[in-house]
C-alpha cells in the first residue's frame, strides 16, 4: 500500500503527538525514512539509490479504528479502506527526525541497519531493514512509475513486526515512544 500524508501529520523528536478524538485505538509502525535529494520520474530500481539524499526514522502513527459520531452511519466494505487511510492522516501522525544521515554515510548497503522501537522504554519493535517487504530503491522504482519524486520528499519504508495493534495495545495519554534506526 502506498499513500500520502498531509505536512500537518510531521512533528520532530520530542514532539506530543494529540490523541484524536475520533479514535482510542493508535498505534506506532517504526519506519526507515528515505529521502528523496533529486527530482525524478520513472526511475528504474539499479538507479533509485542516485535519487535518495538520505536516511532518517520515521514513526508512521496510525488510527487503527474510527468512530466519526455520524448518526445512522452503516459502513460499507469501503468504508473499511478508507477509514484505514484516514487513520493515516490524523495531525502528528508522522513523528521523524531529529537529522537525516546522508546516503555516504550509510555504506554499503541502507538494507541492513537495525531497528528499534520503545514505547515507555519496553521494546516493541526490534529488527532489520533487511525486513522489510520491499528495499527503499523497489519503493522509490515502484512509486516514481505514476509521480514525480521531488527533492525533500520522504517515503516511509514500511514497519517491523511488534505494532501495539497485534497484541492489542494503543497509545494513550503520557505514553513515550522512541525509535531508532542504525547500527
Amino acid at each position: 500500500k502506498l499513500f500520502i500524508k498531509p505536512s500537518s501529520a510531521i512533528i520532530g523528536p520530542g514532539e506530543a503527538v494529540k490523541l484524536p478524538t475520533v479514535s482510542n485505538a493508535l498505534d506506532w509502525e517504526l519506519e526507515l525514512a528515505i529521502v528523496i535529494g533529486k527530482k525524478g520520474r520513472d526511475i528504474p530500481v539499479a538507479k533509485a539509490r542516485d535519487y535518495i539524499a538520505g536516511y532518517s526514522v520515521i514513526n508512521d502513527i496510525s488510527a487503527r479504528s474510527m468512530q466519526w459520531g455520524v448518526k445512522d452511519r452503516k459502513p460499507t466494505e469501503w468504508e473499511g479502506f478508507f477509514d484505514w487511510l484516514n487513520g493515516k492522516w490524523g495531525d502528528g501522525f508522522a513523528a521523524w527526525g531529529p537529522w537525516i544521515t546522508t546516503t555516504d554515510e550509510v555504506s554499503p548497503d541502507p538494507n541492513k541497519l537495525e531497528m528499534t522501537l520503545k514505547v515507555n522504554d519496553k521494546v516493541w519493535q526490534h529488527g532489520s531493514t533487511s525486513d522489510m517487504i520491499f528495499s527503499p530503491e523497489e519503493i522509490i522504482a515502484f512509486a516514481s512509475r505514476f509521480m514525480t519524486m521531488e527533492p525533500g520528499d520522504v517515503i516511509a519504508g514500511g514497519t517491523l513486526d511488534g505494532t501495539g495493534d497485534a497484541a492489542g495495545v494503543y497509545l494513550k495519554a503520557g505514553d513515550v515512544m522512541s525509535g531508532v534506526v542504525g547500527n
